[in-house]
């Protein structure tokens, strides 16, 4: 099973997957911190989903997009 390849349109459903999940899991963090009364919910933490969150920030504030040009002309 180790050495299997991922047919493209795989890869593309696990990250679409992992975004969601990675979306959902932030949200639920905002609501668990604005939340007033009626104790606050455990949420586990999970490397790979916060590491995938702060991706995606980077994506909508442009930062990373700037990381890729600075790349490109070094």
């Amino acid at each position: 099973m180790a050495g299997e390849l991922r047919r493209p349109e795989q890869l593309r459903l696990k990250w679409k997957n992992l975004k969601n999940s990675a979306r959902k899991r932030n949200t639920l963090i905002r609501q668990n911190n604005l939340k007033i009364g009626g104790g606050i919910t455990y949420i586990p933490p999970d490397e790979a989903l916060d590491r995938i969150t702060s991706m995606l920030d980077a994506m909508c504030t442009g930062s990373l997009w700037s990381l890729v040009v600075t790349a490109k002309k070094k």
